[in-house]
């Protein structure tokens, strides 16, 4: 019998609580070949062939692990109509491993921040992030943006050094994802919900945003074991599970979240007008595999 695989109830009012930044949770593509750690770099040939020796269990489009953070992109990969399994993370870690002691899945992990700055203490503020809104769609067939590598490993340390961080094992192509323009540049958002924020207390409202998902109804299948890798790409996961160990291909990648327990929610670092309303989002940057949870406020 295969993994049981995430299922969810309950929607928005509007139905609008997540289509323009859910959109962007599905999107990814093959791993950027440039900018693929040298020790995993393979040809597009070898990427596109999957080896016959790897057994399966099961297998799904994206296997999210990790808490809460898990939760939300699980929930949101599931409403673009993606296959999600939905697992546990192991233990807390700020070393770059994200808690897991398999030597080709840390090496993996390690090769992707080992030019970030040394992560000493996790930052617990909620990003606050001011924006424009959504930019207009770059019509089909355009050219991908540029960017630049200083930026893209500051931008992955941040997001491995905050509680709120995420890890994809495949970039998300910016052509399909959902990309919004403020003052600090570009961004590729996935936005989850909007929320009112309370005029007394206007963290509590993220907070309270947080713990819905506890309410959602999605099944874990175990806990994540290791990454499993085919030429040098991640092609899937070992579960660790009451029945044992099993293997499940993940079509478009893996997402891991640094830290598997609760955030605890701290102020947020910006400006936030009691009675406003913000967007939560998970926000990362062109060709990027990190991301962050923020609040979005229009300028």
């Amino acid at each position: 019998m295969g993994a049981k695989h995430a299922t969810f109830t309950g929607e928005s009012d509007d139905g609008s609580a997540g289509y323009a930044g859910v959109k962007a949770a599905g999107r990814w593509v093959d791993e950027d070949r440039e900018y693929r750690p040298r020790q995993f770099r393979v040809s597009d040939a070898d990427a596109s062939q999957e080896s016959d020796d790897i057994d399966w269990d099961d297998v799904a489009d994206v296997i999210c692990v990790g808490g809460r953070l898990g939760v939300a992109t699980a929930i949101a990969a599931r409403e673009v109509g993606l296959d999600v399994i939905l697992v546990d993370a192991q233990a807390q870690s700020i070393d770059g491993a994200f808690g897991l002691t398999d030597p080709d899945t840390v090496e993996y992990l390690r090769s992707l921040t080992e030019d970030f700055d040394p992560v000493t203490a996790v930052d617990p503020e909620v990003p606050v992030r001011v924006v424009d809104g959504p930019a207009q769609p770059e019509p089909r067939g355009s050219r991908l943006p540029t960017f630049h590598g200083a930026a893209l490993r500051d931008w992955g340390s941040a997001c491995v050094a905050s509680r709120f961080g995420l890890l994809y094992t495949r970039v998300h192509d910016p052509r399909l994802s959902v990309t919004y323009t403020g003052p600090g540049g570009s961004i590729e958002a996935t936005v989850l919900a909007t929320i009112d924020l309370d005029a007394e207390r206007p963290t509590d409202s993220l907070e309270n945003w947080l713990s819905t998902l506890d309410g959602e109804e999605l099944n874990t299948s175990g806990s994540l074991e290791r990454l499993v890798f085919d030429n040098g790409v991640v092609v899937g996961a070992a579960l660790a599970s009451a029945t044992g160990v099993r293997m499940v291909r993940a079509r478009h990648g893996v997402m891991l979240s640094p830290l598997g327990s609760e955030p605890e929610i701290e102020r947020p670092a910006g400006e936030l007008n009691a009675g406003e309303a913000a967007e939560v989002a998970l926000v990362s940057r062109a060709a990027s595999r990190f991301a962050r949870l923020e609040l979005l406020r229009r300028s």
